[in-house]
């Protein structure tokens, strides 16, 4: 199974891409510059253009012994959203003299390579497109790839999913994890505040056998576009709250920044007004994850280890990294809050 864009849909990605404000997700791509200035134009790639008439992206390519060869394109990409082949097709079908539409045939872009390899088209096609590829096409392909995982990446449930659970999570079901652990193109979430731009990762109970519906939303302040959550959230520059996606109930954990939990919450779901559902849909895909993965291979390699008893810590001495948690959960304070 694959996921195609092409025509309007493509526009509309490649404009959400570089335009969007910062409510949205990584699809806020600052390398993605749609401009003259690049030798771009509305689909993001110098080397294709909508036809307004047929609503179709089309590639026009020169062809012997004179005149010009046109094609209708779509994006080709693998829907598994546990993949990382880093491979988008391009799909081509020629018109014909009639106007018709001809024998489609594939090329590959393989982005590890930076190279465009044909599948079932002819070598020499593929040499010809390479040659038209510009460095700022590279950039919107790879743009546009991480977009298409990342329509895949928000699953219903678990059933078709085979992932290499965490291990550690699997020793210790109360570790906290983000969605991104198993599915790597889910997008993080952003959002604006009070004139600032920020950005939240969730921290999920995996525990089937857990009946919480509480996930830890850790916020961080985003200073440019171009920072990536993941960096914000690993310098620890976050404010985090309990949401309860059943009640909607927030409670604090750490206040670090000025503007409370609480109201960066409220703005999270005023800009992302399916928050609750999505949070709900991610802990279920990952309650079921977390099963599958029981009766794996892994877990056999990833017995639980019996938990030490908890230890008083003094309140006013922050604990070391291999402390036990005083929270009391028994966990070293490496693997529970200091996650958060």
């Amino acid at each position: 199974m694959t996921v195609i864009f092409g025509g309007r849909r493509l526009i509309g990605i490649m404009n959400q891409s570089s335009h969007s404000s910062s409510t949205s997700g990584p699809e806020n791509d600052p390398r993605l510059q749609v401009d003259q200035a690049h030798g771009l134009d509305e689909t993001g790639f110098s080397f294709l253009r909508l036809d307004p008439k047929l609503d179709r992206l089309v590639l026009e390519m020169p062809k012997a012994p004179g005149g010009i060869q046109r094609y209708v394109a779509n994006w080709i990409c693998c829907n598994n959203p546990v993949c990382n082949c880093r491979t988008l097709r391009l799909q081509l079908a020629p018109f014909t003299a009639d106007k018709s539409v001809g024998t489609p045939f594939i090329v590959a872009l393989l982005f590890d390579e930076q190279r465009i390899e044909n599948e079932t088209g002819t070598p020499a096609f593929a040499k010809q497109l390479s040659r038209r590829f510009t460095r700022q096409d590279w950039v919107a392909a790879q743009v546009l790839y991480e977009e298409m995982k990342a329509e895949v990446s928000e699953p219903g449930d678990a059933t078709d999913l085979d992932v290499e659970f965490p291990a550690d999570v699997l020793r210790d079901p109360a570790i906290l994890m983000a969605v991104q652990e198993v599915l790597p193109y889910a997008r993080d979430m952003y959002f604006e505040s009070h004139g600032q731009d920020w950005c939240v990762r969730e921290r999920y109970c995996t525990n089937p056998d857990c009946p919480c519906a509480e996930v830890a939303l850790c916020f961080a302040p985003r200073p440019s576009q171009a920072t990536h959550a993941l960096r914000l959230i690993t310098d620890k520059i976050t404010t985090t709250a309990w949401l309860n996606w059943k009640t909607a109930a927030v409670r604090p954990i750490k206040e670090i920044h000025q503007i409370p939990s609480a109201t960066l919450v409220g703005a999270l779901h005023v800009s992302h007004p399916d928050l609750l559902e999505r949070l709900e849909r991610r802990q279920r895909v990952l309650h079921g994850l977390h099963k599958k993965a029981r009766n794996g291979p892994l877990a056999r390699r990833s017995a639980p280890l019996p938990r030490p008893p908890a230890s008083p810590v003094s309140k006013e001495k922050k604990p070391e990294r291999y402390d036990p948690c005083p929270c009391g959960s028994g966990k070293k304070f490496k693997f529970c809050c200091e996650r958060l």
